[in-house]
């Protein structure tokens, strides 16, 4: 079958499959920074004073207060550091020259969201795959940086598929219905 994932190999421990549980049910409402704030902090996560990045509002979690499978950073546009874009979980750091361990990562996050949250609504990618879960209110994307970071992020789900597979070198992304999505199996051999 055209464009299937094998499973990775990682996190037997069950550190990010704990994470997508934890942080699935989130809804942030408007996406305000009021709004995301009274969510996160029902999980006990803190957020550090904002700083201003190329153009963008970033505020990260404190250490050991916030997403418990990596880093977080809600991003906001300079424009409008009140309403938020997005939340974004580096859940690896890896140097650039270990895309293709990346790949690997974004695999195996690909089997454990899917066996949580069902088959992706968008998919894409031209060095690696990665995938777009909508849901009411709040949309799940877990993809690769050029330097090797995978990251898992939270963005509103009005965020069009273009916008949100854009940047870095994501490529371009393919609509497609649950029906044709690649089955969540251990059993497949390889990748197209």
């Amino acid at each position: 079958m055209e464009n299937m994932i094998p499973r990775g190999n990682w996190l037997d421990d069950e550190i990010f499959r704990t994470f997508v549980r934890e942080v699935a049910p989130l809804h942030f409402g408007s996406w305000s920074l009021t709004d995301v704030e009274r969510t996160t902090s029902a999980l006990g996560w803190e957020l550090r004073e904002p700083k201003e990045v190329a153009g963008q509002v970033w505020r990260r979690f404190a250490p050991r207060k916030g997403p418990s499978a990596g880093y977080g950073t809600l991003i906001a546009d300079a424009s409008e550091p009140e309403q938020l874009r997005k939340l974004n979980v580096r859940v690896v750091d890896l140097p650039p020259e270990d895309l293709a361990t990346a790949a690997g990562f974004i695999r195996a996050a690909w089997w454990v969201m899917e066996d949580e949250l069902g088959p992706p609504t968008l998919w894409g990618g031209d060095s690696g795959p990665w995938m777009l879960w909508r849901r009411p209110g709040t949309s799940t994307l877990v993809h690769s940086h050029d330097g090797g970071e995978v990251s898992f992020e939270l963005v509103p789900s009005a965020t069009h598929s273009d916008a949100a597979g854009s940047g870095y070198s994501r490529g371009r992304w393919r609509a497609a219905e649950p029906a044709e999505l690649p089955p969540a199996s251990p059993e497949l051999p390889g990748a197209t």
